[in-house]
């Protein structure tokens, strides 16, 4: 079974260095979150109409520890939704986010 750990931090975080240079950043003001690695991947057809319970069951399947047990912890999902309307939606549970 996969974890989603979350721990607090004390300080604050370079988002860059922690996405490296093959990961993802979304930053909006002074929010933000980055990841690195696939610790899960999800891929589901933009026609399916169970797609996003899909994605929320993967979710639930990780074994959570949480000591911060705000909203926000535990897996987050990267999304790419393309353009490409026959593409398939693909979310990424990365494996070091922070």
């Amino acid at each position: 079974m996969t974890v989603a750990r979350t721990r607090r931090l004390d300080a604050d975080v370079d988002l860059f260095d922690v996405a490296g240079p093959d990961g993802d950043v979304f930053e909006k003001g002074p929010d933000g979150v980055a990841g690195r690695g696939e610790a899960l991947r999800v891929e589901v057809s933009r026609t399916d109409a169970t797609a996003l319970a899909t994605v929320t069951d993967a979710l639930a399947a990780f074994d959570v520890d949480d000591e911060v047990g705000r909203p926000g912890t535990g897996p987050v999902a990267f999304a790419a939704i393309p353009f490409d309307r026959e593409a398939p939606l693909e979310f990424v549970v990365p494996r070091v986010a922070a």
